[in-house]
């Protein structure tokens, strides 16, 4: 039963009751003073000013115990004055997508507001019903589908109270598809709704064990591209620390429905190197990687035992994948530890009329207070890739980027003695 009944005017119109049984069966009503309303099954009259109480009945039957009856008040206003003036009311309901046969039930989201003109603002409830098409609705605006296609209608309405005149009944109507709905689905048991962090890099990086049962990519969305946008609908760039909800979906395919958005919350870290290596525990391809690690050291040292070759796996000297750069250069690079990449992602050189004069990169502008560990990034000239030389190289500009890091732009400005090089190379350690 409604958990009250909204101040009635003397003047206002007959209007119907509602309450519903867990058992199915008819609800019968009572007023407890007639001279103030009168009712006739459902339908209720105001027949005078006052108060009374509503009493909602279900005696029961052959299969069912009598229910506890359920009483609410209502009060009649004698607004007699002439210059009165009720508030009109608008109501509002959410958009509801194209749905499938077989998708669950769901609630139509609706309210009524009133105008607040003359009187203060009223948000009364509001009554729903299924007008036309294949569904059914309860009390709580809960619509379960009957499984077959169709358009249904339904229809949203609020009597007003003595405040408020009845609001203009209003229908929204939606699609039921014959299509299929698929499923966005995380792979791995342990994923609830937070996804493992990602670290702070402008490398493409993708979420590992999450895929759609139509075999259709998936299509994401961040509620913060300051935290992470999205490149190619699918794949991410951590730009910043902080956290943000993905939003997963199907891309479209014949003869499928777009599936239900399934959202996670995920954040982006600093890559301080206890994290950094929890992190790489959790990517499936953590162990396939370690594997083929531990036989490449075995082979090269006959008397290295198998645990001592697996702790070299996440030390900062080891290069990991086997791409020619070590886990430190690769973390403070923001680069992928676990598969190969290109370096010209990362370091880039200008020419400017001389053969790789400048070498331009991203670093973490204080790795002390970000990372907790000090970092040095350490770019070296050579004529021949024999002798290199920090002599002559110089930090030509910067320019700040998103979460603690700069661009850095080092150039060598040749003389007499140092005369311009041909090879400028960047070199990353840890005191």
């Amino acid at each position: 039963m409604e958990t009250q009944i909204p101040v009635k005017a003397l003047s206002d119109e007959d209007f119907e009751l509602k309450a519903v049984a867990s058992s199915g069966l008819d609800v019968v009503f009572q007023s407890s003073n007639t001279n103030v309303l009168k009712i006739t099954g459902n339908k209720a009259t105001i027949t005078g000013t006052g108060t009374t109480l509503v009493t909602a009945y279900q005696n029961g039957d052959t299969r069912f115990f009598p229910a506890d009856p359920q009483t609410v008040s209502l009060r009649v206003i004698n607004f007699s004055d002439p210059l009165f003036r009720k508030d009109n009311q608008t109501i509002e309901v959410q958009s509801i997508p194209l749905k499938v046969r077989d998708d669950p039930p769901f609630q139509v989201l609706a309210y009524a507001q009133s105008s607040g003109q003359n009187h203060p603002v009223y948000k009364l409830p509001v009554s729903l019903s299924i007008t036309s098409g294949p569904a059914t609705i309860d009390s709580r605006g809960v619509v379960t589908l009957d499984g077959i296609p169709g358009t249904v209608t339904v229809g949203i309405e609020q009597g007003g109270n003595a405040f408020v005149n009845k609001a203009e009944t209003e229908f929204i109507s939606f699609e039921v598809s014959s299509l299929t709905r698929p499923k966005v689905i995380f792979s791995d048991p342990n994923v609830n709704q937070t996804l493992n962090p990602l670290f702070l890099s402008d490398r493409l990086q993708t979420i590992p064990n999450v895929y759609s049962s139509n075999e259709t990519p998936l299509v994401i969305e961040s509620s913060s591209n300051d935290v992470i946008s999205v490149f190619r609908d699918n794949q991410l760039i951590a730009k910043n620390f902080g956290t943000t909800v993905l939003t997963f979906t199907t891309q479209p395919k014949s003869g499928f429905a777009p599936s239900d958005p399934i959202s996670k919350t995920i954040s982006v870290m600093p890559p301080t190197r206890n994290a950094w290596i929890e992190n790489r525990k959790q990517d499936p391809r953590y162990e396939n990687i370690k594997s083929r690690f531990i036989d490449k050291v075995m082979q090269k040292s006959e008397h290295l035992s198998e645990d001592i070759a697996a702790t070299q796996f996440d030390e900062d000297y080891a290069d990991s994948d086997g791409d020619g750069y070590s886990n430190l250069f690769e973390r403070a690079m923001g680069m992928d530890s676990l598969g190969p990449d290109r370096i010209d992602s990362f370091v880039t050189t200008i020419d400017s009329n001389q053969l790789q004069s400048t070498l331009s990169f991203v670093q973490f502008r204080d790795s002390l207070s970000t990372l907790g560990e000090e970092i040095e990034y350490q770019v070296e000239a050579s004529s021949d890739l024999k002798s290199w030389t920090s002599d002559g190289v110089k930090l030509d500009s910067s320019i700040p980027q998103s979460g603690l890091r700069e661009r850095v732009f080092y150039r060598f400005d040749p003389d007499n003695n140092n005369p311009q090089p041909k090879f400028l190379r960047l070199r990353i350690h840890a005191p």
